[in-house]
């Protein structure tokens, strides 16, 4: 039996949003970014039902995707998030990592029910604090205000960047801004694998001192295996690159928090299968 809600087209769209300001990403060095840049995709169904998603992108790398996704998708069937899951790991292998396509199929089925995506995967509806990544490494000057910005707009969690050469320019940027904020502000830091395992044996203990919450990616990606036996006084965050389930379990033996990122790691599928087998 034919079924309405099978694949009838798959649209991308290369989106650039201008952005107010140049932004400097800590994890790209020297390579400002003047835009907001993502791909957009949309999924139609037979019956007309469109689901949508978007991933992060540097500018229009997935020109031609569309001809790969075309003869994998088309006359599947959109409710089928097993078999959707099972086309975009054989488009992987070709070297095209799409999950950030899979959620598009979960709107779909919530749109058919007429159900938020939460409630088809379990959940409740409720309130959750986030944190403001600050993103650029900046001066402490530049820094203090930058925080206090984000304190008079309600976030009690910020994420500093720190990424510098010297050790020691680090430890002035991370305390100067603990000093300034004190018991209002709750610190954390993203190193974007800027450290060694000897400057992170240096370094984390200072922070502790600032009562710091955590320090993510501290080590370069490929240098996460110095971490066996390594202890921490402060909480290690492994950063969102888990491009599997065997890279989130050796991430889970080595890091006491862990970043998951919907586009890299199985989409709202394995994503959630993680979350639930490791809380």
């Amino acid at each position: 039996m034919s079924t309405p809600h099978r694949v009838a087209k798959v649209e991308l769209y290369h989106v650039s949003i201008p952005l107010p300001a140049a932004f400097r990403p800590a994890w790209i060095p020297g390579m400002p970014s003047h835009e907001n840049r993502f791909t957009l995709v949309r999924i139609t169904t037979e019956d007309g039902i469109e689901g949508y998603s978007a991933g992060p992108a540097i500018g229009r790398e997935r020109a031609g995707l569309g001809d790969l996704l075309g003869p994998y998708l088309l006359g599947e069937d959109a409710t089928d998030i097993d078999l959707v899951q099972q086309r975009l790991r054989e488009i992987a292998y070709l070297g095209w990592r799409n999950w950030w396509i899979e959620p598009a199929f979960w709107d779909i089925k919530g749109k058919i029910v007429e159900k938020p995506v939460y409630e088809l995967l379990g959940g409740e509806p409720g309130t959750i604090r986030l944190y403001a990544s600050t993103g650029e490494v900046k001066d402490p000057a530049a820094r203090i205000e930058e925080v206090e910005a984000r304190y008079a707009e309600g976030f009690r969690t910020v994420k500093l960047r720190v990424h510098d050469l010297d050790e020691k320019v680090d430890i002035r940027h991370v305390t100067e801004t603990a000093a300034a904020f004190g018991d209002r502000m709750k610190i954390g830091v993203d190193v974007n694998q800027g450290w060694n395992i000897g400057k992170l044996a240096d370094l984390a203990p200072a922070f502790r001192d600032l009562d710091i919450s955590m320090i993510e990616q501290p080590l370069p990606r490929g240098g996460d295996e110095e971490l066996e036996g390594f202890e921490s006084p402060v909480p290690l965050c492994a950063d969102e690159s888990c491009l599997n389930t065997d890279e989130f379990e050796q991430a889970a033996r080595r890091y006491q928090v862990i970043n998951i990122k919907l586009d890299k790691t199985g989409g709202l599928t394995e994503a959630l299968d993680l979350a639930l087998e490791h809380r």
